[in-house]
């Protein structure tokens, strides 16, 4: 072979993803159903022109684990234990309700309680790729919903590590098996307490020295390093290898570097995570789909509308709103890389025969094709149902009452900003907004927005009722603002009262009115107001110093995405 030999599949992957991604973006579709066609075209079941997919696959496992590592580096082990409802009941609530309606389905065709199992469990799983970077590409990472999502996938991906474990031992006794799932979870909790202790301890030495090198590339490879050894660590204890990059990104979260190795690593992961789509579509069979198009066809519907009513329904019982519930469930009602490989292995143990698991296969990896265009269904629906709760002035479960502590009156996007704040510090809280478009899409996200009519604003007669302990105005109308903001003035001076604006002689009026603060909008406005917000509720300035750094380095990367 020439040395130029190895160039060949490499220009491949790169024109083909190049082209069909630029299609379907002119087509305003997800990026991601162009990394499937051209996986589709180029595969050994396309045109042939890669096909061998194992090294392709190598790295594309990789390109997974650099988007749980960016994951990662969002949150903290505080966040995820705020997000603990989510992690330990709807993550698990959703995995259980799933593996009953779909082991039960598999028991009544096949008849085999081992193998009803498998598929149960295998199916039961979400794609944590797939559902992410939907997520992403529309800037809901952050919402509420991302973060429900995030804590069920990761919730997952736990789970998955117990079935790895269990897959070779289904005939062992339950005397050999339980020491088995012991052993994993030790490690699992192992694996976390040592994450804290690198993060705390021994990262912010290290990436100093380093930064005082002052040499980029330095600085790039060394948290390339840091992303594949933990991740290879990881790994080495019998756990997944995006489930170590996804630790990495938490030790390196709360750190002074986390913006910076975010910004350095974004490019490889975009890369890479490219390349798990594209590897995806070129597994795909589709000649046997197209032989046996109804059964997958039956196949995806019903794996579809079993996961989406689980989640549904798990959803439900936390207490969560109905529109949020419907587009958690469609959102995650594909099924999982993970599938792939729990599948396959049930042919390697004689648990499944081959014809079945490619066809759950296909049926499988037409679901990540499909997920974008569930999740706009999702979003679509939700909006439509929240849209209808706005034509009468309902109050959502908990949030007016006794326990709110502040309003946001006006819910643009500086107001979300305020209570994404709110939520991840346990601060209840009620938003009003007279835009019934604007409303149905917060609540969709997750976010608790009561309708109030613009000539007849409810912030006033809320705080009225004793409902409020400050009250956040963000109407750029002046009528309305000055309107909420005097009312709320001669009814108690006590209540803080904080206001920003686009309109400066809005802005002029507002500032001789005796307020606490008076901002015009711009990028840090929503994190002014969340600190001032916070030090009202005397949290401490360090707290309050680390939440607006977080906010901050969220905007940052925001903005890098949308540039």
């Amino acid at each position: 072979m020439a040395h130029s030999d190895f160039l060949q599949p490499v220009l491949i992957l790169l024109a083909s993803a190049i082209v069909c991604v630029a299609l379907v973006q002119k087509l305003k579709l997800s990026p991601i159903l162009g990394y499937f066609l051209a996986g589709l075209v180029i595969g050994p079941f396309g045109l042939g022109l890669i096909a061998d997919i194992s090294p392709v696959a190598a790295l594309a496992e990789i390109g997974v684990a650099f988007l749980l590592f960016d994951i990662g580096l969002h949150l903290s082990f505080k966040t995820i234990w705020e997000s603990r409802k989510d992690f330990f009941a709807l993550g698990p609530a959703q995995v259980l309700g799933a593996s009953i309606l779909i082991g039960l389905v598999a028991y009544a065709i096949l008849r085999d309680f081992t193998a009803a199992f498998i598929i149960g469990s295998g199916l039961s799983l979400s794609s944590t790729a797939v559902a992410m970077q939907t997520l992403q590409e529309s800037h809901e990472q952050n919402t509420p919903l991302g973060r429900s999502a995030l804590a069920i996938l990761i919730a997952q991906d736990i789970f998955v590590v117990f079935l790895l474990i269990l897959m070779p031992n289904l005939n062992a006794r339950a005397d050999d098996l339980l020491p088995l799932l012991g052993s994993a979870l030790l490690k699992a909790v192992a694996a976390f307490a040592f994450v804290a202790f690198l993060g705390r301890f021994l990262l912010r030495p290290v990436f100093e020295w380093i930064t005082a090198t002052k040499n980029s590339e330095i600085f790039t490879a060394s948290a390339l390093l840091f992303v594949l050894a933990m991740a290879w660590g990881v790994s080495q204890l019998g756990l997944s290898l995006p489930l170590g990059a996804f630790l990495a990104g938490l030790a390196l979260s709360e750190s002074d570097f986390c913006y910076l190795v975010k910004t350095e690593i974004y490019p490889f992961r975009g890369l890479l995570l490219g390349l798990f789509f594209i590897t995806v579509g070129m597994s795909l069979n589709w000649p046997l789909a197209l032989q046996s198009l109804e059964t997958v066809a039956l196949l995806v519907l019903g794996l579809f509308v079993l996961k989406a009513v689980a989640l549904w329904a798990a959803s439900r019982l936390m207490r969560n709103c109905q529109g949020f519930s419907i587009r958690l469930g469609l959102l995650l009602a594909q099924g999982s890389e993970f599938a792939f490989l729990l599948l396959t292995l049930a042919v390697s143990q004689r648990i499944l025969s081959s014809d079945i698991s490619q066809l759950l296969q296909v049926a499988v990896g037409v679901s990540l094709a499909l997920t974008p265009a569930l999740a706009a269904l999702g979003r679509l629906i939700a909006q439509r149902i929240e849209r209808g709760k706005t034509d009468v002035p309902l109050l959502l479960e908990s949030a007016v009452g006794s326990e709110t502590r502040i309003i946001i009156s006006g819910f643009d996007e500086i107001g979300q900003e305020i209570a994404k704040v709110l939520e991840a510090e346990g601060i209840a809280y009620v938003a009003y907004d007279s835009d019934r478009e604007r409303i149905a899409r917060s609540r969709s996200k997750g976010f608790q927005v009561e309708y109030s009519d613009m000539n007849r604003p409810k912030t006033a007669s809320t705080a009225a009722t004793g409902g409020a302990h400050a009250v956040v105005v963000l109407w750029d109308d002046p009528e309305v603002s000055l309107f909420v903001v005097d009312a709320i003035k001669a009814m108690d001076t006590a209540i803080p009262v904080y206001a920003a604006t686009n309109n400066f002689q809005l802005f002029e009026q507002l500032s001789i009115r005796n307020l606490d603060d008076v901002l015009i909008k711009n990028h840090e406005t929503a994190s002014v107001i969340a600190a001032n917000l916070m030090r009202y509720l005397s949290f401490s300035e360090e707290k309050i110093q680390d939440r607006v750094e977080k906010m901050l380095r969220e905007q940052r990367a925001l903005q890098a995405v949308v540039a």
